[in-house]
C-alpha cells in the first residue's frame, strides 16, 4: 500500500504558507492542488520549496535539467504527459510568487482527453443501476449532477464551509411534509458557488424532486429542523463514534468526502468513470433532446461570453425563467433514469387535467371533473367535438425525439414509457 505524502507539513515554512493563503483567497481547492504539485516535486528531487526558488533564481540551467529528469521519472512510472504538465502548474505558481521569471519547462506531447479515453457517459439504464447502490443522500448528489448539471463544488465546496441551501430550490415548500409546487423545479446557484462567480439558473426533474423529498423526510425523522438556510447535502450520521464518522461544524459536507460517498457505486457499473461523468451525462442527454445551445450552456453554468453576460448573467425577468423551464422540460424524458410506473387512473387523470387546462378550464372546475362531480354531457361540452384538432398528444417515449425535432414541446412524463407533447407554437425561444 502506497503511503500518501503529507504536503501539509510544507506550510510550516512561513513563505510557503503565505503563497498558499494567497491562492486560497481565490480558491481553497486550487491552493490545495498547487501545494500538492510543489510537494510532490520537492519530495521526488529532494529539495525544499525555498531551495527550488533559489535554484530558479541563481541557476536556471540546473533547474531545467532537474525538471527534465523529473518528467522522465514520472513517465517511467506510467504517468501520462497531461498529468506531468499539470504538476508543472504548481511549480510555476510558486516561482512566480517568488518573482522569478522562469518559463523553461520541458515541452510535453499532451494528447487532449488521453486520460479519459476509456471513460464514457452512462446510459439511462446504467444510471438507474448506479442509483440503486446509493442511500438517499447519494441519490440526491448523483441526480443533482446528472439532471441539474451542477459541478460538485455547488453542492459541497472543498472547504465544507458552505454549499447549496434548501432556500436555493425556489419551488420547494418546507413544513411538516416538504413538497415542490412546480416541476421541473427551479434552482438558483449563487455566485459564491459558481465557477464563473456569476449567479445562474438550472432546474430539476420529477425524479430528482422525489429523491430530495425522501432525503429530507429521513433528516426530519432524525429530528433535524429544516429551514431555507439548511444545507441541501449535509453530513451523514452513519458511523458515529468510529473513524468513518463525518464531522462538520457547519453541517455542510466537503467535496472530497461527498465524492467518495458516491464513487464506489459508480465504479461498480462503470469501472473507468470518474464521478464527474454524472455532469457529462446531463450535457449529453440535453444534446440528445435537441435543447437550445444557449439554454444548455446556461443550465450547466458555463461562461457564455459577452452575450451571456448581458442576457443570462443578470437578474432575469420571471418570463425568461419560465422560457428556460419550458426548454429544460423537453429534456426530462432523456434525463430521467426510469421513474416508477404510475397506475392507469393517475395517467388518465394527468391526460384529462392537461386537456382541460389547455381549453382554459379553471382549476376549480378541473378538480370537479377529476372528482367525478361533472356529468358526461357537461364534460363533452367543455372538451368540444372529438373531431377538433388536439393540441396535445400522448406518445411512446421512443417517438419523443422525432417530434421534439419538429418543434413539439414536452409537457410531462406519463410513467416511464410515455409522455405528453404539445404541438409547435409559433416563434423561436428568446432569451434576451
Amino acid at each position: 500500500m502506497t503511503t500518501r505524502l503529507d504536503h501539509g507539513s510544507l506550510l510550516s515554512d512561513r513563505r510557503v504558507r503565505t503563497w498558499y493563503e494567497e491562492i486560497a483567497l481565490r480558491s481553497k481547492l486550487s491552493a490545495g492542488t498547487e501545494l500538492r504539485h510543489v510537494g510532490l516535486f520537492c519530495h521526488l528531487v529532494q529539495i525544499t520549496p525555498r531551495g527550488l526558488a533559489d535554484l530558479g533564481r541563481s541557476n536556471p540551467e540546473r533547474l531545467r535539467e532537474i525538471l527534465i529528469g523529473y518528467a522522465q521519472d514520472l513517465q517511467r512510472k506510467g504517468r501520462l504527459p497531461s498529468y506531468i504538465a499539470k504538476t508543472f502548474v504548481g511549480i510555476k505558481s510558486w516561482l512566480r510568487f517568488n518573482r522569478i521569471a522562469y518559463d523553461d519547462f520541458p515541452r510535453l506531447k499532451v494528447v487532449p482527453g488521453e486520460s479519459l479515453r476509456e471513460e464514457r457517459v452512462p446510459t439511462q439504464e446504467e444510471l438507474r443501476r448506479i442509483l440503486s447502490t446509493y442511500n438517499s443522500r447519494g441519490r440526491v448528489i448523483a441526480l443533482f449532477m446528472a439532471h441539474a448539471g451542477v459541478r460538485p463544488g455547488v453542492l459541497a465546496p472543498a472547504s465544507g464551509e458552505s454549499g447549496l441551501r434548501l432556500g436555493d430550490l425556489k419551488d420547494l415548500k418546507l413544513g411538516a411534509e416538504p413538497a415542490f409546487d412546480r416541476l421541473p423545479f427551479h434552482v438558483i446557484v449563487p455566485g459564491r458557488l459558481s465557477k464563473t462567480s456569476f449567479e445562474y439558473h438550472t432546474f430539476g426533474t420529477p425524479e430528482l424532486a422525489d429523491a430530495i423529498l425522501a432525503y429530507l423526510a429521513e433528516r426530519q425523522a432524525r429530528g433535524e429542523e429544516l429551514s431555507t438556510g439548511s444545507p441541501l447535502v449535509t453530513v451523514d450520521p452513519m458511523g458515529a463514534g468510529t473513524k468513518l464518522r463525518e464531522r462538520s461544524t457547519t453541517g455542510y459536507i466537503a467535496t472530497p468526502v461527498m465524492m467518495r460517498s458516491i464513487r464506489d457505486g459508480l465504479k461498480a457499473i462503470l469501472p473507468s468513470a470518474r464521478t464527474y461523468v454524472f455532469r457529462a451525462y446531463c450535457s449529453t442527454q440535453m444534446v440528445s433532446a435537441r435543447i437550445d445551445r444557449d439554454v444548455r450552456e446556461a443550465v450547466l453554468g458555463h461562461s457564455l461570453g459577452v452575450s451571456g453576460r448581458y442576457n443570462l448573467s443578470k437578474k432575469l425577468h420571471p418570463s425568461v425563467i419560465e422560457e428556460l423551464r419550458r426548454e429544460y422540460s423537453k429534456a426530462v424524458p432523456f434525463l430521467e433514469s426510469g421513474r416508477r410506473k404510475e397506475d392507469r387512473a393517475t395517467v388518465l387523470e394527468s391526460v384529462v387535467a392537461a386537456l382541460l387546462k389547455e381549453k382554459g378550464v379553471a382549476e376549480a372546475k378541473v378538480a370537479e371533473v377529476l372528482e367525478g362531480k361533472v356529468a358526461g354531457d357537461q364534460l363533452e361540452r367543455i372538451l368540444g367535438s372529438r373531431k377538433a384538432a388536439s393540441v396535445q398528444r400522448v406518445v411512446p417515449l421512443a417517438g419523443v425525439s422525432a417530434l421534439l425535432v419538429q418543434g413539439w414541446e414536452f409537457v410531462s412524463s406519463l410513467g416511464s414509457d410515455q409522455a405528453i407533447l404539445r404541438a409547435p407554437s409559433p416563434g423561436p425561444l428568446s432569451l434576451g
